[in-house]
């Protein structure tokens, strides 16, 4: 009976250890997505006569569950015209550990969105995918130096209660 308790321990902390990595992932795949709604946003806003809310939902459907979150509190925000608040746009943005630079570059994204000609959105576009590549590399970087290592402090914080408790 102790051997499954002391299995259930290092399970249970293992598992504990891969959700705090999962916010890492989580952050990638975040700005995966913001660049994938930049390129699908540019085309669609320069050979379409799409509205700019209508645009934005069809990017949604292809996003992971923190960006399509975020861009469906924007479409909100649009729908019921308080797209121009400054607050409006920061509670848009998912509840993931970003920093000072990224949440402003998020709102950044979203407050140039209609806000000029094709022209000069296909360019503010632009200028968004690029800077959030270098935030998806930087996410990366960080994914693939932290993100096993709460795995294995998980496993090893479970491997030292047993220990404490044998």
């Amino acid at each position: 009976m102790n051997i499954i308790l002391y299995i259930m321990i290092i399970a249970c902390t293992t598992y504990g250890g891969y959700m705090v990595a999962e916010g890492y992932r989580a952050r990638e795949r975040l700005f995966a997505d913001v660049i994938m709604a930049a390129q699908t946003l540019k085309s669609r806003l320069r050979f379409y006569k799409d509205t700019l809310s209508c645009a934005v939902k069809e990017c949604r459907s292809q996003c992971s569950p923190h960006a399509g979150a975020m861009l469906d509190a924007y479409c909100a925000a649009i729908d019921s015209g308080v797209a121009e608040a400054g607050g409006a746009l920061e509670d848009c943005l998912p509840e993931l550990t970003l920093s000072a630079r990224e949440r402003a570059a998020l709102c950044a994204f979203l407050q140039g969105l209609g806000r000029s000609d094709a022209h000069g959105q296909h360019e503010h576009l632009t200028a968004c995918e690029l800077t959030f590549r270098d935030f998806l590399q930087e996410s990366a970087a960080q994914r693939r130096r932290f993100a096993s290592m709460y795995v294995k402090l998980g496993f090893s914080a479970g491997l030292l209660l047993v220990i404490l408790l044998v």
